[in-house]
């Protein structure tokens, strides 16, 4: 059995969720409309003991894509509105991990000091299509209040209006994600502190598409390591941006224990639908 905390009337309280598409409830978190549903759908298997596991209900998203539209004077990156495509900034998001919320800002100063163009989807005209930003948190997960979960360096995936790398439309791809790279990478953003620094690495993703698809096949390495590992209860992860992942890295690794609870010693466990074979 999962624990579900003790107080009630749980509420999001955020700044954007008026107009803002990503979130659906606002209030009584502790209990979500389909939570009944699913407690008589598990009754009638025999399991009476089903409960919810909220966990933190702010900054528990460690993994998003936000589309980039406006001007390279006034860029706008964010979540399409209810009902609509136009773009919504959400730079006080309180389901993000609070360093990509710093990620946005930086790429958002980045598009205006470098001259970005975003894309537009009437004309199709443009360069910078969506962001994609990653928290990675490696073994912190188990403790979203830790100061090293809380410092989480970000992957900054860039998705570029051009068919590849050698598209003619990728030149200013590289000069954009090194900007990026020296403001928040490495040095650029460390100083003196003690944080890790803000930027993981930056990827590029190449999609020129009249689609609603955000990636497109190819993708290129750019800046910082390849690699970005997870440890969802110690077992180690290598993802890259194009593979799927739980957005929410510590509900993940609280899940993986709770099955490993319910495992037997010695079993033989065929997992299906795995990706990169976390549990």
């Amino acid at each position: 059995t999962i624990q579900s905390p003790k107080s009630s009337g749980l509420s999001l309280e955020c700044e954007h969720f008026d107009k803002c598409s990503g979130c659906t409830i606002p209030t009584g978190l502790e209990a979500p409309p389909m939570l009944e549903d699913a407690r008589n759908f598990f009754d009638m298997h025999g399991i009476e003991d089903f409960t919810l596991d909220t966990g933190d209900i702010h900054g528990w998203r460690c993994r998003v894509k936000l589309a980039v539209r406006g001007s390279p004077t006034k860029p706008l990156i964010g979540l399409f509105e209810r009902k609509s495509h136009r773009v919504l900034p959400i730079p006080n998001c309180r389901v993000h991990h609070p360093r990509i919320n710093e990620a946005v800002e930086l790429v958002l100063q980045a598009v205006k000091k470098q001259k970005i163009w975003p894309y537009n989807e009437r004309s199709g005209a443009g360069e910078l299509r969506y962001i994609q930003l990653t928290a990675n948190t490696r073994e912190s997960a188990a403790d979203t209040r830790s100061e090293e979960y809380l410092s989480a360096p970000v992957q900054v995936a860039l998705v570029w209006n051009a068919a590849t790398p050698d598209d003619a439309r990728a030149g200013r791809l590289r000069r954009f994600a090194d900007a990026i790279w020296r403001k928040g990478g490495g040095e650029g953003s460390g100083g003196k502190s003690t944080r890790a620094p803000l930027v993981h690495s930056v990827w590029g993703n190449f999609q020129d598409q009249n689609t609603n698809t955000i990636f497109g096949r190819e993708w290129c390495h750019l800046n910082g390591p390849r690699q970005l590992w997870e440890s969802p209860a110690g077992a180690e992860l290598c993802y890259s941006p194009g593979s799927f992942m739980q957005a929410n890295t510590a509900a993940y690794a609280r899940m993986i224990a709770a099955i490993a609870e319910h495992v037997p010693e010695g079993s033989r466990v065929l997992e299906l639908y795995a990706g990169v074979g976390g549990i």
